[in-house]
């Protein structure tokens, strides 16, 4: 090798280190300058998502931190609101079905998500405290084969292929945010699904998380993901 390349070759790899700290300081300046770089990304076909957050304010978790399913789960759709918002500005719209100041009968619920036009329908509930470690976690699809009611069969035979993909995303999703629990999948033919004509899932979570630091942050940051991940065929 010509002497001037060798010491080229050799200044180089001296710089190696430094060259890799330089490129490890860029990453981390970027993430922390514009974070939402690298998350989230824009959605592509999804216009309406509708959210509920269940069940009635008055039932109390077991963990004094969230006071209520309600209000925990309320964090949780109201953080992936903001994020679904903050993302894709008007481009696509969120409704919420259960405020916090009102509970909705499941027909008006319904009727309020068909009317709006959904494209997905996501009901987050969540388990009692300590569950995460345990079967408890997990997500919900229609079930078309022993639900009486004739609106429970079409939404679940209507978006079959649908449903089971976006369970295997939100899945993957519950799978991210407790590493150490065991996450299922079923079909159910559960109330929350009665008359919704759409792609739909139910999840629950866990209420140990409600006093984590950025925990609402990053549930609604996994379950984004999770509905990016659906869209693409």
């Amino acid at each position: 090798m010509h002497p001037r390349r060798r010491a080229t070759f050799r200044s180089l790899k001296a710089n190696k280190g430094g060259y890799n700290g330089g490129m490890r300081f860029l990453i981390v300046a970027a993430f922390l300058l514009f974070p939402q770089a690298l998350y989230a990304a824009p959605l592509a076909a999804t216009r309406v998502i509708v959210l509920d957050a269940g069940h009635e304010p008055e039932e109390a978790m077991s963990r004094p931190a969230a006071a209520t399913e309600k209000e925990f789960c309320l964090k949780i759709v109201t953080a992936l609101k903001e994020l679904i918002e903050k993302e894709n500005g008007q481009a696509v719209t969120v409704v919420i079905l259960s405020p916090a100041d009102k509970e909705l009968r499941q027909r008006e619920k319904a009727a309020a998500a068909n009317k709006a036009g959904g494209n997905v329908f996501l009901a987050i509930h969540a388990a009692p405290a300590g569950t995460k470690l345990k079967r408890g976690l997990g997500v919900y699809i229609p079930d078309p084969g022993d639900a009486p009611p004739a609106s429970w069969r079409s939404t679940a035979r209507n978006f079959a292929e649908n449903n089971q993909r976006l369970s295997q995303k939100l899945k993957t999703a519950l799978q991210t945010l407790y590493p150490e629990s065991k996450v299922f999948s079923a079909a159910a033919p559960l109330y929350i699904f009665h008359g919704i004509n759409m792609p739909a899932a139910a999840i629950e979570t866990a209420g140990d998380g409600a006093d984590e630091p950025g925990f609402f942050d990053r549930a609604a940051q996994s379950l984004y993901d999770a509905l990016a991940e659906f869209e693409k065929r």
